[in-house]
């Protein structure tokens, strides 16, 4: 269960961190 947990902690970690990365392409776009 605490392995599984970590587990899930890293998927949401690197999940926000593709959509920050997304939102960060969206934004310099909008800026062009």
């Amino acid at each position: 269960m605490i392995e599984f947990s970590g587990n899930t902690a890293a998927l949401i970690a690197a999940a926000t961190g593709l959509i920050g990365c997304v939102v960060n392409i969206n934004v310099a776009v909008a800026y062009y």
